[in-house]
């Protein structure tokens, strides 16, 4: 599931599809993944830099993960480069390479021109991809809860088949027709939080946030987890209940306080494109297979295995055609 939803990504990004088979594709894909399950631990030495000095075999991991990114990101750019063509933009790395010639040619150098280079083309790469990798975590936590409630699993079926006839895959353009649906992934996003803290930020100026000062330039982290279980914002915070997101007029109610990809400017540029890959990988996964628990797995536990990204622990399941 992780190369499909990653492809897409690189579509967007790069231009081009891969062969699940690609060695180098499996490698970045990889990689990803690993640094998602590693990189909280070695996430400390931003915390304590002295920590560089020990024998830290997860750090040495991160940097050569870090190294094959780049090395394949980068090798994507130059090759951009090479073959863009004026005005034609085959991908977002086509798009950003203009955007950064037209400001030089414009002679441009305020703060956000100067922004437009290819360290930040690196980074936009990397965190658009880094959102394939949560959409994928957040799959696999709607498909464990689908197999935990079956209940609610029937109800997004019987509605997907109420919209969606015959042989056809949900479409984005019916979203709007999938308020059950949509409800439920809402609450798979608030159940699973795979994104419990969000990545840090820095005061710009001494603030007053209630009876605490923040002085300029802190860093600060915002727990998104406790705002997605504050028993002041959720009834019932730890019951899985989709309709928590419907109106009596059966229509989806976007909940202030639901914030899977953080708030405001800063939120995670990724998220259009991950509702809309988390929407259609699920969509057509129910409109296609009903889901189980296994013989040897009738139970499978909703503990959470803590990374970058909060993960479901392995389970199995069963999927039969529908």
């Amino acid at each position: 599931m992780e190369t499909s939803v990653s492809n897409v990504v690189c579509s967007i990004n790069f231009g081009q599809r891969f062969q699940y088979d690609d060695p180098c594709f499996r490698k970045l894909v990889q990689s990803i993944y690993r640094f998602s399950e590693i990189g909280t631990n070695a996430s400390a030495v931003n915390y304590f830099p002295i920590l560089r000095r020990l024998p830290f075999p997860e750090l040495k991991e991160v940097y050569e993960i870090e190294k094959t990114m780049k090395d394949f990101m980068y090798g994507m750019i130059e090759n951009h480069k090479n073959t863009k063509k004026p005005g034609i933009n085959r991908d977002l790395i086509d798009g950003y390479l203009h955007e950064i010639d037209r400001r030089k040619e414009e002679g441009l150098n305020d703060e956000a021109s100067r922004s437009f280079n290819e360290v930040y083309l690196y980074h936009t790469l990397s965190d658009l991809l880094f959102a394939g990798t949560e959409t994928e975590s957040t799959l696999r936590w709607g498909i464990l809860y689908m197999i935990k409630f079956p209940h609610v699993q029937a109800k997004v079926q019987e509605e997907l088949d109420s919209v969606v006839l015959g042989d056809e895959l949900p479409s984005w353009r019916q979203r709007n027709k999938l308020p059950y649906t949509e409800a439920t992934l809402m609450e798979v996003q608030r159940m699973a939080n795979i994104t419990a803290i969000g990545f840090p930020h820095k005061t710009t100026e001494d603030t007053q946030l209630f009876d605490y000062f923040v002085p300029k330039d802190t860093s600060v982290f915002i727990n998104l987890y406790s705002v997605h279980v504050d028993p002041t914002q959720w009834s019932n915070p730890d019951e899985f209940n989709p309709e928590r997101f419907l109106t009596e007029e059966e229509k989806v109610y976007n909940h202030p306080a639901l914030m899977p990809f953080s708030a405001g400017k800063r939120a995670c540029p990724g998220e259009n494109l991950a509702k809309m890959q988390l929407f259609l990988f699920f969509s057509a996964i129910l409109k296609k297979f009903r889901l189980t628990t296994t013989p040897s797995n009738p139970n499978p536990s909703l503990e959470k295995h803590y990374a970058i990204s909060l993960c479901p622990s392995p389970f199995e399941v069963c999927a039969y055609p529908r």
